[in-house]
């Protein structure tokens, strides 16, 4: 009698075992699926300050441009003015 209850008892046990390793295999699975989505959206985070820094120095480089050729056309109407 005590074997038989020993049997079940280990088997109980077992069994509460092999539900862990079932859940702890679902919470992995959870981890890396929120591991992965975290990597995404630093790569996509990554991606947007680049190409925002980009923008900013186009835009930069677009208005220093354009103050520089108002400035030559400035000049170009000064010595017109002068040659007047």
């Amino acid at each position: 009698m005590d074997d038989e209850m020993a049997i079940g008892s280990a088997q109980h046990r077992l069994e509460r075992m092999d539900e862990a390793i079932e859940n702890l295999g679902i919470q992995r699975d959870s981890l890396l699926q929120h591991y992965i989505a975290g990597q995404k959206l630093a790569l996509a985070l990554g991606r947007n300050n680049h190409l925002r820094t980009l923008f900013r120095a186009f835009i930069k480089w677009k208005k220093e441009t354009r103050d520089h050729e108002q400035l030559l056309l400035l000049q170009q109407l000064e010595r017109t003015n002068l040659m007047i």
